[in-house]
């Protein structure tokens, strides 16, 4: 397949008991000593085209990485004094 441009599709969906359609961005790396490429989330999807300049040595996988929400912040409690 080198050479010839490959279109690459991420879809994102949010995992139960999750719900919306994720928004921000997919970094694809290609393994070929390429660049990596972002591109942004359009309804869930996100779609790069790549061109192989040689055939891997070795079959192309995909995977993911994915980090959790934003946790709530942490009320603080006060540091004065209760009133008299």
């Amino acid at each position: 397949m080198s050479g010839q441009p490959v279109t690459v599709t991420a879809t994102v969906a949010p995992a139960a008991p999750g719900a919306g359609t994720p928004t921000g961005s997919v970094t694809f790396t290609f393994g070929d000593g390429s660049p990596s490429v972002t591109a942004p989330l359009a309804a869930g999807t996100a779609t790069v085209t790549h061109i192989w300049a040689r055939t891997p040595s070795r079959p192309t996988t995909a995977g993911t990485r994915t980090s959790p929400p934003p946790a709530a912040p942490t009320p603080r409690p006060s540091a004065r004094p209760p009133p008299n």
